[in-house]
């Protein structure tokens, strides 16, 4: 069984089948765009508040950037970004992110990433 978002990718499924695995999905979740006024953010990074952002999926930085507009997403390529798989690092230097930190793939290297950073970089 595998628990994933509607529509999402089928790399694992297509690994264990390839072994003879019989696979099932459950999905159990979307990535839809907040329909969500971003006003208050952009606030916030103009006050130099915002540190980092952590982004999970190529989707969630898709719906950020277009949730952000033109200038939000402006003060997204400059703050370091801190991503736990090479496929959204690529989508985010793509995207013009000028820091890129690659983590491991939990919480807890994600936590490690942030603290290595910060402590070199202040």
């Amino acid at each position: 069984l595998i628990v994933r978002g509607a529509g999402g990718r089928d790399d694992l499924a297509a690994g264990l089948g390839a072994r003879g695995a019989e696979v099932e999905y459950a999905e159990c979740y979307r990535r839809i765009r907040p329909d969500t006024d971003p006003g208050l953010l952009l606030i916030r990074w103009q006050r130099g508040e915002i540190d980092a952002v952590i982004v999970t999926s190529v989707e969630i930085l898709d719906n950020l950037c277009a949730m952000l507009g033109a200038v939000g997403t402006e003060y997204l390529c400059r703050t370091p970004m801190f991503v736990h798989h090479p496929r959204i690092a690529e989508a985010a230097r793509h995207r013009g992110v000028d820091t890129v930190v690659e983590s491991a793939s939990d919480e807890a290297g994600l936590v490690v990433a942030l603290e290595e950073y910060f402590s070199r970089h202040g």
